[in-house]
């Protein structure tokens, strides 16, 4: 019996002994796995650039941002601001015409004319982010269009440094509607201070057309990116626009294989290939200049037309071999934008020591490469070319560069480069 108890008693120590192992070896595998799965966690929340993919509208991932703050990460852009097939073509940053006196800070985004395809076209945050502006900045004047017929404008802060500016939208979603509460009927409209979050390919407003007195078909698109300063030989003259010596390059923030697709769309094929807007050479003629005087670009004291007091020489947006002069106040202010009979001299060889330089101003159009075919400038084509109607002269224009920064300048419309010898008393003073 003796025998019997301490045989059963040395099968249960043993027994014991093989659970303790057991447990100790599952411990040391548990903790073995979880350290190994640490070490494969993603360090990064965004997939790099050139391994991204075009994200599916229909996988759209929740919103994470913090609404007390902003993110410091990298931003890709996986969803285009317009469905690919709503786009007829983009066109660079650069475009000087009309009010734009001086290059446009931002890409327009065109859909096919309305007249031919008469359909709303949404619009999508290209990444998730918070919406930190809204303003209504038209409101359609005549009493027998819709009350719809708006003109929004909309920021989206993506991380800590890089925002996404929307322009032309016409009805903001739902959802942004109901964030801001009741919009007044008429006028200008600032939403103040929000905090509104979107998502990745959340639908933020639709455009369309409607045929009234201020009817913009389009999206203007840009990316600030707050970490670039572009070159502006004097950035403090763009104060009251604090973002343009900010402005990027937006193609380069989408994914590969979505960049390749919006570029096919672009009519522009020089580097940079999303346009350029920073002409600036200190002590050279080219780039921007301000009327002496009027506060820089937002020229305060213009009672809101600051466009008067702006001068432009710089080159073509589409076609940069191109050179323009785009002018505030060509005539008892009134806009203008020319290229230049023969297209010389460049602005970019002109300096303090060329003395005086007489432009005789002509019309351009664009054709197709080399043929005699013209641009329809509402369809997509490659290879456009800007050329000068050379045998009509608009007027004649006088500058000099009288100090690295400052120059004397007078236009002489409907004159032709013979009727003009000197400047008069009516010439002006520009500075960067």
């Amino acid at each position: 019996m003796r025998k019997k108890l301490l045989l059963l008693l040395f099968i249960f120590v043993i027994w014991i002994n093989g659970c303790l192992q057991q447990e100790s070896k599952e411990k040391v595998s548990e903790d073995f796995v979880q350290e190994d799965n640490k070490s494969i966690l993603p360090q990064e929340k965004y997939t790099p650039l050139e391994e991204s993919i075009v994200q599916s509208e229909k996988n759209i991932p929740q919103q994470s941002f913090p609404l007390g703050g902003c993110k410091n990460e990298p931003v890709t852009f996986r969803i285009s601001p317009l469905r690919l097939e709503d786009i007829q073509y983009i066109e660079p940053m650069g475009a000087m015409r009309g009010e734009h006196v001086t290059p446009t800070d931002h890409q327009y985004w065109r859909p096919p004319p309305w007249s031919e395809d008469p359909r709303p076209r949404e619009v999508f945050a290209p990444a998730e982010g918070i919406i930190t502006n809204i303003q209504r900045l038209h409101f359609q004047p005549d009493p027998n269009a819709p009350p719809t017929a708006t003109d929004y404008r909309l920021e989206i802060e993506h991380s800590c440094t890089i925002s996404t500016v929307f322009i032309h939208i016409t009805e903001l979603s739902e959802k942004i509607e109901e964030e801001l509460g009741e919009i007044p009927a008429t006028g200008y409209y600032s939403a103040g201070a929000i905090r509104i979050p979107v998502n990745e390919g959340e639908v933020i407003g639709t455009i369309y057309g409607t045929g009234g007195f201020h009817d913009i078909y389009q999206i203007d698109f840009n990316v600030v990116n707050k970490e670039i300063k572009l070159n502006f030989v004097n950035p403090s003259s763009y104060e009251g626009d604090p973002w343009k010596i900010h402005i990027d390059e937006p193609f380069k923030y989408f994914n590969k294989e979505l960049r390749q697709q919006l570029l096919a769309k672009n009519l522009r094929s020089v580097e940079p290939l999303g346009g350029k807007i920073d002409y600036d050479v200190d002590g050279r003629l080219v780039g921007n200049w301000f009327k002496e005087g009027t506060g820089g670009y937002s020229a305060n004291d213009l009672a809101g037309r600051y466009w008067i007091g702006h001068l432009t020489f710089a080159y073509n947006d589409i076609d940069p071999e191109h050179i323009m002069v785009s002018m505030g106040d060509f005539e008892e202010g009134k806009t203008g934008q020319f290229g230049v009979k023969g297209n010389k001299p460049d602005p970019a060889d002109v300096s303090v020591a060329t003395g005086i330089i007489k432009y005789e101003l002509v019309r351009f159009d664009y054709y197709l490469g080399n043929s005699n075919q013209r641009w329809d400038r509402r369809s997509f084509a490659n290879n456009i070319k800007e050329r000068n109607t050379d045998n009509n002269v608009e007027g004649v224009m006088l500058v000099q560069m009288i100090k690295t920064r400052k120059i004397k300048f007078e236009t002489f419309p409907g004159k032709t480069a013979s009727q003009v010898s000197d400047f008069t008393e009516n010439a002006k003073i520009y500075e960067r």
